[in-house]
C-alpha cells in the first residue's frame, strides 16, 4: 500500500508483513500467560515513514498530542495514588528529604 509520511510527505510502501512505517508496534506483559504479548499496528495506521519523522511530528505537535492523551483517561494500574486520594499525605519537601 502506498502511503505518504504525515511529517515530511515522503512516499513509502507498507504491507502487513513489512517493517516499513511507524508506529510499527509494541507490546505488553501479560500476567495471564506470564509472557510478553506483541501487538503490531495494521499497515494503514503506520503514518510515518521513519521513527525520526514520528518523533519530530510528536515534538512539533506536543500540546495537541498531550491534550489528546489526557482526554483518553488513565487505565494504568501502576499509577501511584495522589494527594487527592488522601492515600499519600506527604509533601514534596518530605519526599525530597533523604536525610
Amino acid at each position: 500500500m502506498k502511503m505518504h509520511c504525515k511529517a515530511c510527505g515522503k512516499k513509502y510502501y507498507v504491507t502487513e508483513n513489512s517493517y516499513n512505517g511507524y508506529p510499527y508496534g509494541s507490546g505488553y506483559w501479560s500476567n495471564d500467560i506470564d509472557g510478553y504479548v506483541r501487538a503490531s499496528v495494521p499497515a494503514h495506521q503506520r503514518v510515518f515513514h521513519s521513527r525520526n519523522c514520528w518523533e519530530y511530528w510528536t515534538a512539533k505537535n506536543i500540546d495537541a498530542y498531550t491534550l489528546w492523551l489526557h482526554s483518553m483517561g488513565n487505565d494504568d494500574n501502576n499509577v501511584q495514588p495522589t494527594n487527592r486520594d488522601n492515600s499519600i499525605n506527604e509533601t514534596i519537601e518530605e519526599r525530597n528529604n533523604y536525610g
